[in-house]
């Protein structure tokens, strides 16, 4: 396997933001009533909302490790530890600015926003496998 570059790392930030919200805004405004326009707003404010909270985060996580364990080697432990920590943060910043900008319930945003990780999760799968086999599948 070849070594991702700087180029190959944004190619691939890119490709996943803007593939994520050509799929997720049409199929949140067919699943709710939601006006699309509404939708991609969001998408793109919470994009933008999730980056920063990933680098923050992680940050964090890392002088968390090094404090507790004196390591930044995770196990499978810390690894789920990190995912779980890192979803609840995202869903805690979430919920009360969908609920604001989309006048709904908080109910009724982390309900919608549990919709937005489960195609997250599904779409970065797919998505990542795709990349993979297009830009790193050994060429015969």
């Amino acid at each position: 396997m070849q070594y991702k570059t700087r180029f190959d790392r944004i190619r691939y930030l890119v490709g996943f933001e803007l593939g994520a919200m050509a799929l997720a805004v049409p199929l949140g405004a067919w699943l709710t009533s939601f006006d699309s326009r509404a939708l991609l707003a969001l998408a793109i404010g919470m994009s933008l909302i999730a980056a920063a909270w990933n680098y923050g985060y992680n940050l964090l996580f890392d002088k968390a490790m090094l404090y507790f364990k004196s390591t930044m080697a995770k196990s499978a432990t810390d690894r789920v530890w990190h995912s779980l920590l890192f979803e609840l943060g995202l869903l805690i910043i979430s919920v009360p600015i969908m609920a604001t900008y989309l006048s709904i319930s908080y109910w009724e945003a982390f309900w919608l926003d549990i919709g937005f990780v489960i195609f997250y999760l599904i779409f970065n799968y797919c998505y990542t496998y795709l990349y993979d086999k297009l830009f790193y599948s050994p060429r015969g």
